[in-house]
């Protein structure tokens, strides 16, 4: 398996990765958890990842796997986003979503993020799965505007902060968002 890192240009094989992306979410669609990564026209990528990194996954040359990695800064932290993960349904259990992790990280220090931020659907289970088997720990529950469900916000801390004690405050906090989201904000139908 083969992964190439690509940022929005002409060698972005685009065609390849919205077709991933919409066969890997429909899975979710049919579940009932409305990702829109289901529906995303090639528009809708490259507007969504900006100036950000698609690592994409091939075997024989076959788009079969793909990650986006979005940089993101705030009061001089930087981060990274880890976003559209999505596998090929023929190509799951396999490793692929593991190796683009791998290589991932490597981007992330690569740019000098100090920790990973990621988000999936209360109810997608195998995607919950995979963020704690790569390290993630849940930070927050929410329940952004622009979906119709309730989410996990998880964190990859890659640097130390000084000033930040995660292991000390994540969970009093992901008990308060979790308490705080599901008496206070509605899960939506969708």
């Amino acid at each position: 398996m083969e992964i190439r890192i690509f940022q929005n240009n002409n060698n972005t094989p685009y065609q390849g990765l919205v077709e991933l992306l919409n066969n890997a979410f429909m899975e979710r669609k049919q579940e009932g958890i409305g990702f829109s990564y289901a529906t995303y026209t090639v528009e809708d990528l490259k507007r969504h990842i900006g100036e950000g990194y698609y690592l994409v996954a091939y075997e024989e040359g076959k788009v079969v796997g793909m990650v986006t990695l979005l940089q993101k800064e705030r009061y001089g932290i930087k981060y990274s986003t880890h976003e559209c993960l999505a596998v090929d349904p023929t190509y799951k259990n396999k490793g692929v979503a593991s190796k683009l992790f791998s290589r991932f990280l490597e981007l992330a220090r690569d740019v000098n993020s100090d920790f990973i931020i990621s988000t999936t659907a209360e109810k997608a289970y195998s995607s919950i799965r995979y963020h704690k088997k790569n390290g993630f720990k849940t930070f927050l529950f929410v329940s952004f505007p622009s979906t119709p469900y309730y989410s996990y916000c998880f964190i990859y801390p890659i640097r130390r902060f000084k000033f930040l004690k995660y292991s000390l405050f994540n969970k009093p906090v992901f008990a308060a968002s979790f308490v705080f989201t599901k008496l206070f904000k509605k899960e939506k139908n969708g």
